[in-house]
């Protein structure tokens, strides 16, 4: 059988597909880019646990490769796309109100359920920790990307509760804007309000900080651009607290 070259991008929901989803398909190749959605966030699952994530994120591509014909030697990279959530705050910024829900600020987080959401972001933090440290799943490349808080805060500036189907007009406004002006898409990647500064280790560092940087608007996709395009449009130097 005939081996294809894949690069696997994993997304949260179809908002991220569409927003990125052609981009990255002139960045690289259209007939080698695929996207498979996780419907959600894999490390905030209820069966998901820091000492299982990694089989859990192969079960979830075996499932997506034999669905679409693909084997694992078809694959030459994973790129696993992720919204921090504010996930890495201390807990003390996370701050009770009486209104259902959680809602997103620069410098903390409100909700009716304090416990819940302090037991969410240490579990993802934990999980966050770990994959930003693998390099390969199943002897495959592996990296692991953020956006912070999430990808309307990254794309738009955006960080109230938008509904899905904001989300998916702000992805296709996004995708209209830069799937044709690649080197405007790079530019915006890599603007210094945006991209976090240093290697990709350096990064998860900064985000994974138990203080409010995961809350700031920063995300780390110019790696994708830096490490796997050979464009270097960013500094090296260290990141200031």
């Amino acid at each position: 059988m005939e081996t294809k070259s894949v690069i696997l991008f994993l997304v949260e929901g179809a908002s991220d597909e569409a927003a990125f989803g052609t981009i990255f398909e002139k960045i690289f190749d259209k007939n080698s880019v695929k996207m498979a959605i996780t419907r959600g966030d894999i490390t905030t699952r209820n069966d998901v646990e820091k000492s299982n994530v990694l089989n859990k994120l192969e079960d979830f591509i075996d499932d997506y490769l034999g669905k679409y014909g693909f084997e694992w030697g078809d694959l030459v990279k994973i790129f696993h796309i992720t919204d921090m959530d504010g996930c890495a705050i201390s807990d003390e910024f996370v701050k009770q109100c009486d209104d259902r829900g959680v809602f997103y600020y620069a410098d903390h987080i409100e909700t009716d359920n304090v416990s819940g959401i302090v037991e969410r972001n240490n579990k993802k933090a934990d999980m966050l920790i770990k994959l930003s440290r693998e390099n390969y799943v199943h002897k495959v490349p592996y990296g692991i990307y953020f956006n912070s808080c999430n990808l309307e805060h990254v794309l738009f500036d955006r960080l109230e509760n938008i509904s899905a189907d904001e989300k998916m007009d702000l992805a296709d406004e996004f995708a209209e804007k830069y799937e044709n002006d690649i080197d405007a898409f790079i530019s915006f990647i890599n603007d210094e309000s945006l991209a976090v500064k240093g290697s990709y280790a350096d990064g998860w560092k900064y985000i994974l900080k138990r203080n409010q940087e995961s809350l700031h608007r920063h995300s780390n996709m110019h790696q994708i651009i830096k490490e796997h395009i050979g464009c270097d449009h960013v500094s090296e130097d260290e990141n200031e607290k």
